[in-house]
């Protein structure tokens, strides 16, 4: 096994010009940002050969494409400069450790990666035919995560299905449910801790996964550790992001604790609203449209608050609420046997990962 630098093996090619809020919910191809999540596309290709891509600003992201793709202008497309290494097998290794790209974000502000950083990476080679086998041995295990990981979507997509059959658009309400404002209902309101608590949980925002709100990681700090733009909640709110709606993330906590101020802690009143029918009435459809189309700021948008507050929302009856949380506890039982599942899945793809480029997978 020898190591070698990235800039011997890889060539960057022109970065594309297009700004990541053209992207277009729906179009004939993906388009990559500068984000992990893939959640865009475009009716033309920039791109069309086997690449890299990586995102240049915020944190650290790579992509794998062999088809036909675009990007934003925050990402280096990379291609493969001889036979020497697989570019899959690169992209293993890098995602693997992606610390050592996120190592290479500097400066103040938004962090940035250059291109010096990246050629300057030295990764493990052996020879092409055990990359080959390397590949093809996690694609195999990926393509299990992928399908457990779609398992869980189809839950996903089968309680809002369930959501509209009971309910109907909460926006349109053609069921002609009685209406309300959300601040009527729901008012935005910080809960209070307890200060002589030593440690409080503290939520950011990208510890929240989009769409599914799945809760990706949970920190304590001290109290004194805490920011001074900050929001409290407790297990009574439903947490909606303001910052870039199109993430979608809108989180139901199961304690009480501190949120950064683009978390906005809405308080049901439980004797009109079921949190779970909130919850979901948020994630959903139209009340994405209508966040999406009530922003301000082109490169940070936000959702504008008054338009929040204001927006208007069907209240059905609270019974039949309650039956509609009832049907979401029973699928979200399964769907913690399958994340359990898929727990154990990648942690073996982990392992893999890590003795296939010590050169051990094989031995």
């Amino acid at each position: 096994m020898e190591w070698i630098e990235l800039g011997k093996l890889i060539e960057f090619q022109k970065k594309s010009k297009i700004k990541a809020g053209d992207g277009k919910t729906e179009g004939k191809y993906l388009m990559y940002t500068s984000s992990m999540l893939v959640d865009k596309y475009l009716d033309e290709y920039q791109y069309s050969e086997e690449a890299l891509i990586m995102g240049t600003g915020g944190n650290a992201s790579i992509h794998y494409s062999s088809g036909k793709f675009g990007t934003s202008t925050d990402c280096y497309v990379i291609y493969n400069k001889g036979a020497k290494a697989l570019l899959k097998y690169i992209y293993y290794y890098l995602l693997g450790n992606i610390y050592i790209l996120e190592e290479g974000f500097r400066g103040a502000g938004l962090k940035h990666i250059n291109q010096k950083y990246i050629k300057n990476i030295k990764i493990p080679i052996l020879s092409v035919e055990a990359q080959e086998k390397i590949v093809k041995v996690l694609d195999q295990a990926q393509a299990l995560i992928d399908k457990r990981k779609e398992q869980i979507e189809a839950l996903d997509q089968l309680i809002e299905s369930i959501f509209y059959t009971m309910f109907g658009d909460p926006v349109r309400n053609e069921k002609g449910w009685a209406v309300e404002e959300l601040e009527k209902v729901a008012p935005i309101k910080n809960h209070n801790i307890d200060e002589k608590i030593e440690s409080v949980w503290l939520l950011n925002l990208d510890m929240i996964e989009s769409n599914s709100g799945v809760l990706k990681e949970k920190i304590y700090v001290e109290i004194e550790d805490l920011p001074s733009s900050i929001n409290c909640f407790s297990n009574k709110h439903i947490l909606y992001s303001k910052l870039r709606p199109y993430l979608n993330k809108v989180f139901m906590p199961d304690d009480n604790g501190y949120c950064t101020s683009e978390l906005v802690p809405l308080l049901p009143d439980c004797k009109v609203l079921n949190r779970e029918y909130l919850l979901y009435l948020l994630r959903g459809r139209a009340a994405l449209h209508y966040f999406n189309t009530h922003t301000s700021g082109a490169r940070m948008p936000r959702v504008v608050m008054k338009d929040l507050k204001k927006m208007k929302i069907s209240v059905p009856p609270l019974l039949l609420q309650n039956k509609f949380a009832n049907k979401v506890e029973t699928i979200e039982k399964q769907k913690e046997v399958l994340g359990e599942s898929l727990e154990l899945m990648e942690e073996n793809y982990k392992s893999i990962m890590d003795k296939a480029f010590k050169g051990q997978l094989f031995n």
